[in-house]
């Protein structure tokens, strides 16, 4: 069984105490028929995963949106310069309070991937006895901001293979509002071709 959970963290960072809602307060996943019609499509009720979704969890992805704020001082010296001390700590902060909370739920997580781009970050997490059957870990970045090179827009990728099956998780984060649903979508078929 696998939990993804994916949150805009609109460049804060959770106490622990506050982190735990991110996998356990919510109502668990539903889906629901129309009483009137039972021929109408399913409705998915989504909500936070509860404690039990993530106990009963193989795997957990978590990716988060803007752990940083997109400032243009940030988006450029995290982009061009090389300069990831804010983001660094940002980056260390989620992963150590993620893994934390992981193994308050369930101690035996592990990690299994970890990548970040500016303001995105990318954790897979397995059970310790999916770990030797997990192989060939990549991870990668895609950026799509400011003339497809600031990291402020894009993706993060991490992709392994799980005995002879292969799985890629991609956390993207992309222009906002309805104006620019073309370029959403541009970036959204740059990132699945690699262009």
């Amino acid at each position: 069984k696998v939990l993804v959970v994916t949150w805009n963290t609109n460049g804060r960072i959770e106490e622990k105490s506050e982190l735990k809602n991110l996998f356990a307060d919510g109502q668990q996943v539903s889906p629901t028929r129309s009483e009137e019609n039972a021929n109408e499509a399913q409705t998915i009720n989504l909500s936070q995963p509860t404690f039990s979704d993530c106990e009963q969890a193989d795997v957990v992805v978590v990716g988060l949106q803007e752990i940083i704020s997109l400032s243009t001082s940030n988006v450029i010296s995290s982009s061009i310069t090389n300069q990831y001390t804010l983001q660094s700590e940002r980056v260390e902060g989620w992963r150590i309070n993620i893994t934390e909370q992981l193994k308050a739920i369930k101690f035996d997580f592990e990690m299994v991937a970890c990548t970040n781009m500016v303001g995105l970050w990318l954790g897979v997490f397995a059970v310790s006895r999916l770990r030797p059957m997990i192989s060939k870990v990549q991870v990668s970045s895609y950026a799509r901001g400011v003339g497809g090179v600031l990291g402020n827009k894009g993706a993060v990728y991490a992709r392994f293979d799980l005995m002879d099956t292969s799985i890629c998780f991609i956390n993207s984060h992309f222009t906002a509002h309805r104006e620019n649903v073309a370029r959403r979508n541009e970036d959204f078929s740059a990132i699945l071709n690699n262009e």
